[in-house]
């Protein structure tokens, strides 16, 4: 278990930001198997779910912490969640854009566990011996009780599951290979992806986030599946690959579906400033993809990472 560290440096960071107007209601089940859970008091799950309050469509489930009928959900790669300050810097921004549940890539700390700092418990998976890569997620104590999952699958991908009314939510947390890997591990990769989203129970709303270094453009023969408001106007191969891998699975990816001025769809920054790319993506089973209010980067965070929070 890592320790809750000091601050550290000032930073810019993608930030994906997506509204899910599905409420969660709110039973208790284990997150994971095998690893304990400091800090976060642990009580048997009840039997059957609380009498909660219901919205206007007369679906039960639980407001968030702002009595709100909707759950703020972020996509980011924090480049290290091991450098002194990162974890504290990181909650700081996530307070800041009131985020209920974000999914982080590059954590870069080794193994698989779970610490609590302030109201958000972190559950993350990295390598055994290197600070190398890294998934996870971070989730609001308001919401610790609709987690009915986190799996740890690998270094690039990990998942979790919320009990929802009316149904569960299932997020795949994503990192993909660059655009200049070797072909076979982007391969290897999203077959992985596939049979994750392929093995999820049918009654579940299916949403993939994360840093997927795709391009996406503005060809009119993928705007079924990516609209019309990407930052690029070409689809890189990567970008064709996440297209093609949302085709085959009837998703939408909300990511390039609203429109926003570019400063707001750009997810990342080169070193020197002078590069911005769109590769952090949002996509969602095209049947609900009206659960999805907006997508959009932000750019004032303070960690120390070349992406933007994108939230939604």
């Amino acid at each position: 278990m890592l320790s809750s560290p000091g601050f550290g440096r000032l930073c810019s960071y993608t930030y994906l930001t997506f509204v899910v107007l599905i409420p969660l209601r709110g039973t208790r089940s284990n997150v994971f198997t095998g690893v304990s859970e400091p800090g976060v008091p642990s009580s048997p799950p009840s039997r059957k779910p609380p009498t909660l309050p219901r919205i206007t469509n007369g679906s039960p489930g639980i407001p968030n912490r702002n009595g709100k009928w909707k759950h703020e959900i972020a996509t980011w790669n924090i480049l290290s969640l091991y450098r002194t300050g990162a974890c504290q810097n990181l909650v700081n921004t996530l307070k800041d854009y009131n985020i209920d549940v974000a999914a982080l890539q590059e954590i870069r700390c080794t193994g698989t566990g779970q610490m609590r700092i302030d109201d958000y418990v972190i559950y993350y998976k990295g390598l055994n011996d290197t600070h190398q890569f890294g998934t996870g997620f971070a989730v609001h104590k308001s919401l610790l009780s609709a987690i009915k999952e986190f799996n740890p699958i690998s270094e690039r991908v990990c998942t979790i599951k919320l009990n929802t009314k009316p149904m569960n939510i299932f997020i795949i947390n994503i990192h993909a290979p660059t655009e200049n890997k070797d072909e076979t591990d982007k391969d290897e990769f999203f077959e992985e992806v596939t049979t994750i989203y392929d093995e999820a129970p049918g009654n579940t709303i299916k949403i993939i986030v994360g840093d997927c270094n795709a391009k996406l453009g503005k060809e009119p023969a993928f705007r079924p599946t990516i609209g019309m408001h990407s930052a690029h106007e070409i689809s890189n191969k990567n970008g064709q690959r996440l297209i093609n891998f949302a085709a085959s699975r009837k998703m939408t990816i909300s990511s390039t579906t609203f429109p926003h001025k570019d400063i707001h769809k750009y997810t990342w920054k080169s070193p020197d400033g002078r590069t911005v790319n769109q590769i952090d993506h949002v996509l969602i089973d095209t049947r609900f993809r009206s659960s999805i209010a907006d997508v959009r980067s932000y750019r004032g965070a303070d960690c120390d990472t070349d992406h933007f929070i994108v939230v939604s």
